[in-house]
């Protein structure tokens, strides 16, 4: 089923695809080129976001603690920080929470920085990833089609750290719940969740669909992943393409739509399955 899809998807629109799909409940797993090394874009703000969490969880770091927007933060690309004035006043969750659901570069950056790179790093390698790596803040002075502009890692990796999450086996469940919570208010809905069942209603409260995941979008790639709540249970799902020849910055970009018809295929199969 998975492979029949990504191949007709990735000989449509040219691209190299990469999927991995893990059941939350029994951790029966799918993937196609799930070992694929690919650029993440801003998905690898969620590790970023875990690895905050971590933190908050060992007391080392308070998420009501504030930091003070400088001019010199401030990112161009995605998000609303480097639309605001400088001296504003964040608490650090709020700073995640704009660096996931509108994925803020700014706010990134202001993460990254409290954070520390090379902890970020120490972090998602203690968690068992090898191939997942964030490679430096965000800068668009560096060609963005360089292989380590932003961050790699592998739809494997992606999909079992949001199980993780998921099953409340990663941070436990007050820190997973909490981490699931902002991925959920994500406003870049046009690729897993578009094609679920309901005609968009997911998103209202009376729903009983719910994703919650984070987008990454460059040059050449398009990327999503997150945790789908179903009537007939809770699964993961990362796609990555690459080599994508559609560069625009548009809901009907032929990645996203390649990731929306992947997502709807996967969705039901686990709806006959589970």
């Amino acid at each position: 089923m998975l492979a029949r899809i990504c191949k007709a998807e990735e000989k449509r629109i040219g691209a190299r695809i990469a999927v991995s799909v893990i059941d939350s409940s029994s951790g029966d797993s799918w993937g196609y080129r799930e070992n694929d090394q690919c650029p993440t874009a801003s998905l690898i703000k969620l590790q970023i976001l875990c690895a905050l969490m971590e933190r908050v969880k060992s007391r080392e770091i308070d998420l009501a603690e504030s930091i003070v927007l400088r001019r010199r933060d401030l990112v161009k690309g995605s998000g609303v920080l480097r639309d605001l004035t400088p001296g504003l006043s964040l608490s650090l969750r709020d700073i995640a929470v704009l660096m996931t659901i509108v994925s803020d570069n700014t706010a990134t950056n202001m993460l990254i920085d409290r954070l520390g790179l090379k902890d970020i790093n120490t972090a998602i390698e203690s968690w068992g990833y090898v191939d997942t790596v964030l490679w430096r803040k965000i800068d668009f002075r560096v060609d963005v089609r360089k292989p380590k502009w932003l961050g790699q890692s592998t739809p494997a990796e992606t999909s079992d750290l949001l199980a993780r999450i998921a099953c409340r086996e990663f941070l436990g469940k007050r820190f997973d719940a909490k981490i699931e919570d902002i991925l959920a208010g994500q406003k870049y809905d046009t690729a897993l969740p578009r094609l679920l069942p309901g005609s968009g209603t997911w998103r209202g409260a009376d729903s009983d669909i719910a994703v919650a995941h984070k987008t990454g979008s460059i040059e050449g790639a398009r990327i999503d992943a997150g945790i789908v709540t179903a009537p007939f249970g809770r699964y993961v799902i990362s796609v990555f393409v690459r080599d994508l020849k559609d560069n625009r910055y548009h809901p009907d970009n032929a990645g996203i739509v390649s990731i929306s018809r992947i997502s709807k295929v996967v969705y039901r199969e686990l709806e006959k399955r589970l």
